[in-house]
C-alpha cells in the first residue's frame, strides 16, 4: 500500500512538473510570435550605435582613394612622395588640391560633393550620397542581391561590435568591404575601404573621414 502510495506521489509530481513546463513553452512562444508580429516576422535588429546625420568629408585627413588605386596599377607614388610616406588628404600630383566630390568614383567612395547622409530605423540604415544615390541595408549578416552597376551584386551588411561592415561581391568576382566607425565623441566618422580581388591584384586599403554638419 505504501509502495502504490508513493508512486501516485511521484507521478503527480512529475505531471505537475510537465505542465509548468508547458505553460513556460506556451509563455515563451506566445512572447516569440509577439516578437515577430512586431517585427513583420522577422527579428528585431539592434543598432549598437546611431550613426545617422549628415557628414562631409575632411580632406585634410582622408586618402585620396584615386592615388592608392594608381599605385596598384603601377604608376608608383606622386612625385617627390616616399612611397612609405602615408601622407593623407586628397592631393594630386603638383600639389593641386584634388575634388573631394570627385573622390572615389573607383570602388564606390565619397561621392556627390563629398557628403554622406545617414538614416537608421529601428531595422535599417540608409545610405544616401546626393539624391540620386541611396541604398537601404538591413544589418542583420543575411546576403542580400542588389542591381548596381555592371550587374547584380551580392550585398552583406552586419555589426560588428560597434562598427557597420558591408561586404559587396561584384560581378567579376572581387570584393569591397566597408566599415563605418564612430568616433569616440560621435562628431566623425570613419569609413574605410577594403578592395581585393577581381581585376586588382594586390588588396587595396584606404579611408575617408567624414564631420558632422
Amino acid at each position: 500500500m505504501r509502495t502504490q502510495l508513493t508512486r501516485s506521489a511521484t507521478l503527480a509530481l512529475l505531471l505537475a512538473g510537465g505542465s509548468l513546463i508547458l505553460a513556460g513553452c506556451s509563455e515563451t512562444q506566445a512572447l516569440e510570435s509577439e516578437l515577430n508580429a512586431a517585427s513583420g516576422g522577422t527579428a528585431l535588429v539592434q543598432h549598437p550605435v546611431d550613426l545617422s546625420g549628415t557628414w562631409k568629408v575632411n580632406t585634410d585627413v582622408s586618402d585620396d582613394p584615386r592615388e592608392m588605386l594608381g599605385n596598384r596599377r603601377g604608376q608608383g607614388p606622386r612625385a617627390g612622395a616616399p612611397a612609405d610616406s602615408g601622407q593623407r588628404g586628397f592631393r594630386r600630383p603638383g600639389g593641386r588640391a584634388g575634388r573631394p566630390g570627385a573622390a572615389g568614383r573607383r570602388g564606390e567612395g565619397p561621392r556627390s560633393r563629398g557628403e554622406l547622409t545617414i538614416t537608421q530605423t529601428d531595422e535599417t540604415v540608409t545610405l544616401s550620397h546626393g539624391a540620386r544615390r541611396s541604398v537601404t541595408l538591413t544589418p542583420d549578416g543575411q546576403p542580400v542581391t542588389k542591381q548596381g552597376r555592371g550587374g547584380e551584386r551580392q550585398v552583406i551588411a552586419k555589426w560588428e561590435g560597434s562598427v557597420l561592415v558591408v561586404e559587396h561581391s561584384g560581378p567579376r568576382g572581387g570584393t569591397m568591404t566597408r566599415s563605418f566607425e564612430l568616433s569616440a565623441d560621435g562628431q566623425q566618422l570613419v569609413l574605410s575601404h577594403k578592395l581585393e580581388g577581381g581585376p586588382i591584384e594586390e588588396p587595396v586599403e584606404f579611408r575617408i573621414v567624414f564631420d558632422k554638419t
